[in-house]
């Protein structure tokens, strides 16, 4: 648990070792994209003397999940762009066209 840090008089803070370990955590699990509020939910669950490990994997999970959905249409739009990119080589506006190349017309 989190408990409130000393401050020195050079302006640092001073944590205990469980409040170090609870810091390590929330930024670990915050790179894993885990959110504040399923952090929270994490810390309560061992708080309360639960074990977090089955809502700590369905949240792995879910974010996995989403990350995957990501990747995928990140790749779907790296081809689309690769494909705009290709055809904007040879692509010039008419007179007061708008960029043909973002407005998917062919100028050819």
């Amino acid at each position: 648990m989190l408990r409130p840090a000393v401050r020195l008089s050079n302006g640092y803070r001073l944590y205990d070792e469980d409040s170090v370990a609870t810091l390590r955590f929330l930024r670990r699990a915050q790179g894993f994209g885990i959110t504040l509020r399923e952090i929270k939910q994490l810390i309560d669950l061992t708080q309360r003397g639960r074990k977090p490990c089955e809502h700590a994997r369905k949240l792995i999970s879910q974010h996995l999940a989403e990350v995957e959905r990501q990747i995928h249409e990140l790749g779907a739009l790296r081809k689309e762009l690769r494909s705009v990119a290709r055809r904007a080589e040879s692509c010039e506006a008419s007179e007061g066209q708008l960029c043909p190349i973002i407005e998917g017309v062919n100028s050819n």
